[in-house]
Parts: C-alpha cells; sequence; structure tokens
C-alpha cells in the first residue's frame, strides 16, 4: 500500500477452545460468538480512531469477522468508508463435520507454501483421516504421510488449530442484510477449479449477495486462497487495494 497509509492488524486474543479431543457436533463445542469477537475489536480500534470513517478488511475468516464489525459500526451511527472482504466463504458460517478433513487439507496447503515445499495430497483420501477421532490424530498422520518433519507438525498443529476455533466460532454466526457497499476481492485460480459460477459471481462470493443492499464491487486478484497474499500475487492485490481506498478519499 501507499507509504502514508496506515495499517493496523487485529490479531486473535480470545481463549481458543480444547478441539483436540474426540469429536462432537459442532452444536455443541464451545465457542465465542463472533458479535462479541467484533465488539472487542471495534473497542480496540477506537482507542486509535474514534470516529469514521473507518477502512475494514478481512481474510477468509477475517472477512466475515470485518462484516460484523461494520455492521456494528454502523449501528453506533459511525461511517464505514470501506468494507473489503478478501475470499471470505459464507459457506464457513455452516460447514460440517466432514469438512474438518477439508480444512486439514487446506490447512497443508497453506503451510506447505510457507515452508517453500512441495506436497502431494494426492495419496490421502477422507476416508483414511477421518478414521482419526481425535484432531491432533488427524493432523500428525495427514503432515507425516506428505513428508514433513515432527518439528514441522508441531509448528503448524498450532495454527491449524487456530483456525479451527475460529471456523467453531463462524459455524454459530448468523450474519443479517448489510445496508452499505461492500467490495469482494477473489481469487482467480481457485474459480479456476471451481466448475460452476453462481449467475456469473464466484463460488467463493455465493451467497454475500443476498446479504448486501447495494450491488458488490467484485475483484479479480491472482493467486489462490492461500498464496493470494504472498509474493508476487500480493503486489497486484495491494494495487488494486488502493484504487479503492483512493476512491473512498475522494468522496
Amino acid at each position: 500500500l501507499e507509504v502514508e497509509q496506515p495499517v493496523y492488524g487485529l490479531k486473535k486474543v480470545f481463549e481458543e477452545k480444547d478441539i483436540s479431543l474426540p469429536l462432537k457436533p459442532l452444536q455443541f463445542m464451545d465457542y465465542t460468538p463472533v458479535e462479541e469477537i467484533a465488539k472487542f475489536y471495534i473497542e480496540e480500534i477506537q482507542t486509535v480512531q474514534s470516529e469514521g470513517p473507518y477502512l475494514l478488511g478481512g481474510l477468509s475468516i477475517g472477512g466475515i469477522i470485518a462484516f460484523e464489525m461494520a455492521q456494528q459500526l454502523r449501528k453506533q451511527g459511525n461511517e464505514v468508508g470501506l468494507l473489503a472482504l478478501m475470499d471470505s466463504e459464507l459457506s464457513h458460517c455452516h460447514f460440517i463435520e466432514e469438512d474438518v478433513t477439508k480444512v486439514i487439507l487446506d490447512s497443508l496447503e497453506y503451510f506447505a507454501s510457507q515452508h517453500q515445499i512441495s506436497i502431494d495430497i494426492s495419496s490421502l483420501s477422507y476416508v483414511d483421516v477421518q478414521r482419526f477421532s481425535n484432531l491432533d490424530e488427524r493432523w500428525d498422520y495427514v503432515m507425516k504421510k506428505v513428508g514433513f518433519t515432527p518439528e514441522q507438525s508441531f509448528i503448524n498443529r498450532r495454527l491449524y488449530k487456530t483456525i479451527m476455533s475460529s471456523l467453531v466460532d463462524i459455524w454459530h454466526y448468523t450474519p443479517n442484510i448489510y445496508s452499505g457497499d461492500i467490495t469482494f476481492f477473489y481469487a482467480q485460480k481457485d474459480e479456476e477449479f471451481k466448475e460452476s459460477l453462481n449467475h456469473g459471481f464466484p463460488k467463493s462470493f455465493s451467497g454475500w449477495e443476498k446479504l448486501c443492499s447495494n450491488p458488490i464491487k467484485l475483484v479479480k486478484v491472482p493467486g489462490n486462497h492461500n498464496s493470494m497474499l504472498f509474493e508476487p500475487h500480493v503486489r497486484t492485490v495491494a494495487e488494486k487495494f488502493n484504487q479503492y481506498l483512493n476512491s473512498v478519499k475522494l468522496r
């Protein structure tokens, strides 16, 4: 982004739930309401900026939390100048237990790209992974199967469990219709592997059009869900992000 544009990151600070034990149906897992998380983050950003317009953005699950923050800020009478959702899938609000294995495999791709390791997940099957009722056992099995060292498995497990804990929070969230503007950034390569578009919209966008009373701005960016904010793709994302930031400043 431009040098003079300050950016503040919000870190997950809520206590993580113990999801390592044999899996329970998601509705019976401990969780932190998204509304509570959003309220806390708003209080934090208002120690830096007491009033709007606020420029909000979030990747993946973070986009859903940013969405709820925007809702609450507008109810307070604050202006939200920008709400940027980056490949944030509403399906996370309704995922099922079988998707836990998908989260493991998706996380695996992310960690492999972080460590610049080439992996082949074609040897993994859902049946093999799901025979373990304990999440730690599932994770260790998958990591060993694709060639990660025990140290790499241990380091990445914590981040994976943070992702899973957040997904449990999101599962319990019911979003309401938003009357402001939304800009939706979606990863081009992910869409190349998703056969169907929903009435011309990318699959990751599915459902958002029903939650926004205004037309949503769609922005296609290079890379996939895991790589869009890493080099070299992040440069293109920043350029397009700057365009929308500048348009907000000109209002």
